[in-house]
């Protein structure tokens, strides 16, 4: 009886010593990703909008440090993006998907507007009419952008 007394403390202590199987280690969870100003830039974005019945010939450029110019309706615009601004356009771009080779999307509507977008060393064009859906909320925010610099 004391032999097994002996035996059962011996297990029990090390058990409690790591004398039995070891807890596996979980791997370090990655970093979140980064939002706002702490988003690494992703280079300049050029955005033109083009033709319609208006003849349009506008367009867009914004610099990673937030600089930003361009012409609406013949008029030159200038002006600064902020860096949670910047951080939308970019993530907007990056989650369409499409900015991995160039691409072109035509429609067959006389007179439609036509966008093009460069970004990452990739061209984006399209016209209105074939958008898509992936896209249309980038143009939306870069429409707006352009119109906040004009304003």
């Amino acid at each position: 009886m004391v032999i097994l007394a002996a035996l059962l403390a011996l297990g029990a202590l090390l058990a409690g010593c790591g004398g039995g199987e070891e807890a596996e280690e979980e791997p370090p969870s990655p970093p979140a990703p980064a939002t706002g100003a702490e988003t690494e830039p992703a280079g300049e974005v050029v955005y033109r909008i083009m033709g319609g019945i208006d003849g349009r010939d506008d367009e867009l450029v914004v610099q990673p440090d937030g600089s930003a110019r361009g012409t609406l309706f013949g008029a030159e615009v200038e002006g600064v993006v902020t860096a949670d601004e910047l951080a939308e356009i970019y993530r907007l771009l990056d989650e369409s998907g499409l900015f991995t080779e160039n691409a072109e999307f035509l429609g067959d509507v006389v007179d439609d507007v036509h966008n093009e977008i460069s970004y990452r060393g990739v061209t984006v064009s399209t016209d209105s009419s074939a958008a898509p859906d992936e896209l249309l909320p980038a143009i939306a925010r870069l429409d707006d952008t352009l119109d906040a610099l004009a304003s």
